[in-house]
């Protein structure tokens, strides 16, 4: 790998960390069985692929479960779910086990994209 490289993606996981422990400071549940019935079904959910006619890879259905929790909990709720469930996406049930980088890429990408689509949806201009 490249240093450019290197670079690009210690910072997505050093921004990721810093969004992560940001949000969950901030952590309230209007409805803990409501969260947790949304988590259960997100990590399934992380394990179902899609193939798509014309596309080289398959499209995971998780993407509509963080949309929903963003949408229905907390951002710290909703944080919580997508990086768990793509914790579960990267390591559940592989033959190859991925590396520790990619791992942590994957899941400080989810983190700053779930947390910039919330205050998208929360910003008070929209």
């Amino acid at each position: 790998m490249s240093s450019i490289a290197k670079i690009y993606v210690s910072a997505i996981v050093v921004i990721g960390a810093a969004v992560f422990v940001t949000e969950l400071a901030r952590w309230e549940s209007q409805d803990l069985i409501r969260f947790l019935c949304y988590l259960a079904l997100a990590i399934v959910a992380s394990r179902l692929k899609v193939a798509l006619p014309g596309i080289s890879g398959a499209l995971s259905v998780l993407f509509i479960f963080i949309l929903f929790a963003i949408v229905e909990l907390s951002l710290p709720e909703a944080l919580l779910i997508g990086c768990s469930a793509i914790l579960m996406q990267c390591l559940w049930n592989y033959r190859q086990r991925p590396k520790w980088h990619q791992v942590l890429f994957n899941v400080g990408g989810i983190a700053i994209a779930v947390v910039s689509a919330g205050v998208v949806y929360h910003s008070s201009l929209l």
